[in-house]
Order: C-alpha cells, then structure tokens, then sequence
C-alpha cells in the first residue's frame, strides 16, 4: 500500500519497481500486489490531521485501576 507523494511516484517506475522485487524474491513466492491509496499525495495529510483529531475527540478512559 503506497500513498503520498510515492504515489505519484510509483506511476512512473511502477514497472521498474516490479521487475526489481521480483527478481529478489527466493524461488517459489509471487510478488505481493501493490496498491495506491485513494488519497494519492494528499494521504499522508489526511493521515496526520486523522490522529489529531482522534487526539483530540477522545473519550477518556474509565478503565483505570
């Protein structure tokens, strides 16, 4: 799974980068597939403001011991 700006990177070695992992691969395994994320180079943002706004929603804990 690729997202930011690897994601736009990927398009254009995409071939390039297949052709590398599965030339080191031991004999007998497939390449995994590899998957761009829907939100190509703003996924790393969305990622990040994602966590802050979990941080900052929270419910408190009321599991404590």
């Amino acid at each position: 799974m690729l997202g930011g700006p690897l994601s736009v990177l990927f398009l254009r070695v995409e071939a390039k980068v297949k052709r590398a992992i599965s030339a080191n691969l031991l004999r007998g395994y497939q390449a995994p597939p590899i998957y761009l994320t829907q939100f190509g180079a703003d996924g790393a943002s969305i990622g990040a403001a994602a966590v802050v706004r979990d941080q900052l929603f929270a419910l408190p804990r009321l599991d404590h011991q």
